[in-house]
């Protein structure tokens, strides 16, 4: 049924009982730009998911008789982290990161194109970040590489992969 949940219960033959959900569904924030958290009244568990920004294509190369591309940018990393509610601030400062800006093209036989900028980092206050992709290389005599993932998250801000318990 709606709002029921298989909830543990020894005192109950199987062990298992069927309880009624108290209170509201969960709070939803989303943010596609910088903004404030504010922490939502009666919820013990906070779910925080950060996703860093892509980085920019690098442009592509002009030759006098062939042409080369630029490599990709690289996808930014997504972070998550489950924390007490009564833990966070508030409110918390939320930054957006934006994607990286592709490179310009080459203009004239036989130049270069540019590399792609990184993405931004995406972070919640403090409490969690995701850096943004790196960005592709420019092409030359050669198509231009993809960008590289940006480096892992530091311990502090990490992805807590267990659920935390109310």
């Amino acid at each position: 049924a709606n709002d029921t949940v298989l909830t543990a219960d020894s005192a109950q033959a199987a062990g298992v009982k069927w309880a009624t959900v108290s209170g509201s569904g969960p709070d939803v924030q989303v943010f596609t730009s910088d903004g404030s958290w504010a922490k939502p009244s009666g919820k013990t568990i906070t779910e925080i998911i950060c996703i860093g920004a892509g980085g920019g294509g690098g442009g592509g190369a002009r030759g006098a008789t062939n042409d080369s591309g630029g490599g990709g940018g690289a996808g930014g990393y997504w972070t998550r982290r489950q924390m007490r509610t009564a833990t966070l601030g508030d409110p918390v400062v939320v930054t957006v990161g934006t994607g990286g800006p592709g490179g310009a093209g080459g203009t004239g036989d036989n130049t270069n194109g540019s590399n792609g900028t990184a993405g931004e980092t995406t972070s919640f206050g403090s409490w969690l970040d995701a850096l943004g992709g790196g960005g592709g290389t420019g092409g030359g005599t050669t198509n231009g590489a993809g960008g590289s993932a940006a480096a892992l998250p530091t311990a502090s801000n990490a992805d807590a992969t267990a659920p935390v318990a109310a």
